[in-house]
Order: structure tokens, then sequence, then C-alpha cells
């Protein structure tokens, strides 16, 4: 079920075309079932009576009117990412019958998550360096308490059902099928478990380039550079007093183009000359150098710039500068135990976001990012195939 919500869940409007070609197939009547507002078609009327002994309720489709819930008037229309009709409670008694098979998902990512935190020793670690920590690693032994499995499955499935629910795909199979690739788990040891938060954006472990650079900015603008911001070479034989003065005013007209942009943040991949570096600083501009590449593309996908291969043939035109520069609704630069990292929040949520895990020591923590990493996956596929089921049956 499964692989197959997966498969056919890349695009919602072309989910709702197949469940309709095949009601009009199998379904006593022929025609569309349920509202959809990204289709225009007319509305089904959707029941949802008691499964069970538990009260839990399911959908059962009827085609006469509205969709309603027993004891309810017409819900209220309130768009979600995905363009369907959502109340502000996944169980409450204005749920519509998407939002209870959504509950019903939820609640099974719960037992799941609970079931693996209870084995937590058998979750594999990598990427430690340290004798002590592989050893520990190796312990088969280790078990959380009643009160540990409750509150981390708590941390855990939120975050994973927010990240299923809030980054969408590109239609088109660009981005891929797995959402992981556009979540980012950083584990710190540092805080308590409270202190987990979920972040629309990225977070990278890096500091400013001079102390005196801005450490916050609110409503940053973001420049990407995927190069170094060093003076060109020449081959040219010249005194040395020459060469400094050319290298100078080359720094300088470069610098000049830059700030043509407007930059607050500036975030480079190769190595930034120090006469630039001062200028920045200066000009309160916010540097940091030898960013990686993957985590420039993230920035880029976040906050909606582009990163800039070559800072000497930057357009002139004010369009083609503004669509240069991303936004976010904060810069920060924060220092956590022994390393300081940058925080870029609020970026765009569809996009992608950072999970923070803290307060645990660091082998737990590994094991927990492994199984959140897991659960976003498991989350993803329950929350579509919770579409699949709402648009064929």
């Amino acid at each position: 079920g499964l692989a197959v919500a997966t498969c056919w869940m890349t695009s919602p409007c072309k989910l709702t075309e197949f469940g309709h070609d095949m009601a009009s197939k199998t379904r006593p009547f022929a025609g569309p079932r349920f509202a959809t507002e990204y289709s225009g078609r007319s509305a089904g009327t959707l029941e949802v009576p008691p499964a069970d002994d538990t009260g839990e309720t399911g959908p059962v489709a009827d085609p006469t009117g509205s969709v309603r819930v027993p004891g309810t008037g017409p819900v209220g229309q309130v768009r979600n990412g995905y363009g369907k009709e959502q109340s502000s409670d996944l169980s409450g008694a204005d749920a519509t019958a998407l939002e209870a098979l959504q509950h019903r998902a939820k609640q099974h990512l719960s037992r799941i998550t609970v079931a693996m935190l209870q084995k937590i020793s058998t979750i594999p670690v990598s990427g430690l360096k340290c004798r002590r920590l592989i050893a520990e690693a190796a312990k088969t032994d280790f078990k959380l308490t009643g009160q540990e499995v409750e509150q981390w499955s708590g941390i855990l499935i939120e975050m994973a059902w927010r990240a299923a629910s809030s980054i969408q795909l590109q239609p088109d199979g660009a981005d891929g099928m797995d959402i992981r690739a556009f979540v980012k788990v950083k584990t710190l040891e540092e805080g308590a478990p409270s202190d987990c938060e979920y972040v629309d954006g990225v977070i990278f472990r890096k500091n400013v380039a001079i102390r005196r650079m801005p450490t916050q900015v609110v409503q940053p603008r973001i420049l990407l550079v995927g190069s170094c911001l060093e003076p060109e070479r020449t081959s040219a034989i010249t005194t040395f007093d020459t060469s400094i003065a050319q290298q100078d005013a080359a720094l300088s007209k470069m610098f000049e183009q830059i700030q043509a942009l407007h930059p607050s943040v500036i975030l480079v991949e190769k190595s930034v000359n120090e006469l630039m570096r001062k200028l920045m600083a200066e000009h309160g501009i916010a540097l940091a150098m030898n960013v990686k590449r993957s985590i420039l593309q993230r920035v880029a996908r976040s906050t909606g710039g582009q990163v800039v291969h070559n800072v000497n043939t930057l357009p002139r035109a004010p369009a083609a500068q503004a669509a240069l520069i991303g936004t976010c609704d904060e810069y920060l630069t924060q220092r956590i135990g022994d390393h300081s990292y940058m925080y870029l929040r609020g970026g765009t949520p569809a996009k992608g976001c950072t999970l923070v895990l803290r307060g645990a020591p660091l082998v737990l923590l590994k094991r927990l990012k492994n199984l959140l990493s897991f659960a976003v996956l498991a989350a993803r596929s329950l929350f579509m195939e919770a579409y699949y089921y709402w648009d064929m049956y």
C-alpha cells in the first residue's frame, strides 16, 4: 500500500484523475465523489461512521452532497499545502474525512515510532570517530525508560509529520520521490529535549569571518558565491608595489559590484581576500567562508536565491539582480557548546527544513537521528496514502 501510494502521490491532481477514472469503471455511479479545490469538480457526500469499539472513525463515500461529519454542518474551507479542505484540528469535531484518514495515519506512525524507541539499541550508528563512543554504540543492552520513550516519541512524531505535510516536491519528478533530500537533521548534545526544534530553513556549523561582523539580521538579503573572492592573477612582470596596487583596485571594483546588490549576508564556497573581508566588515555585511557547496544549494532552495559563480559578470538590470538574492525571516549566528552555528530561519516551508535534536548523549542522538530519518519517510508515505484512499474510496 505504501509503495503504491508513494508512486501515485507525486501530483495530487493526477491522482484525482486516476481516482475518477477508476470510480467510473468500478462504482455504480460514474463521476466525481470528493470536493477537490484544485480540480474545480463538484463535491460528494462523505460520512464518517464509527469503525470499531474504540470510537475511531473512517470514511464512507455517498454521492449526494457536500463534505460533512455526522452531527455537524458543512466544514469551512481552509486550504492546506495540497489545496484540500482542512480544519484546524485533525481529530476535532469539524474534521473532514481526509483529516480522519490523516489522523489514523499519524496514529500508525506513532505505533511504529514507539516500537522502535523501545528497541533503540538495535538502531545502527555510523560516523563515530572516538573509540569510547564506538564502544558505547556497540552495547545492545541500553534501553529508554517509559517516560523517555513517551517524551522522544512525541518530539519525533511531530517533527516527522510536519516535515511530511509541509515539504512539496516538483510534480515533474525533478526533485525525486524521497523528501529526505530536503530534510536535514542536526544533533547537538547541549541543552534539553525541550530545546529540540523544527526550523523552516537551514542550520549549519560556521562563524562569521571577522568578529565585528553582524551576528543577527532581520529580513536579510543573502548572496551565495560558488567561487573565491580573490583578485585575478596575471602573468605580466611588474614591480611589487604595482602588483599590490592593481590587486587593491581589482578588489575594490569587485566589492562595488557586490555592493550594488545590497547584500547583508554573503556565503562563499572558497576563500576571501583579507581586504575584501575588511570592506565587508566596514559596511556591516556578515561573511562566512569555506561553506560547502551542498549547503549553498540548500540555502538557495530555501531562500529563493541563486549561486553566483563569477561576481565579475553580475547583471546590472534590477530584475536580474533581484533574482540572485535570497531572503528569509532572520539570520542568526549562535554559539552552542564549542561551536558556532548559523541559522537562516523563515525560508520557504515547502522547500525544505532542518530538524534539531538536543539534550542527550551523542550516541543516543545519532540513533534518534536515524530513527527520525526513517520516520520522515514513513510519515510521507502515510500522509500521501491518506490522499490516495480519499480519492479512490
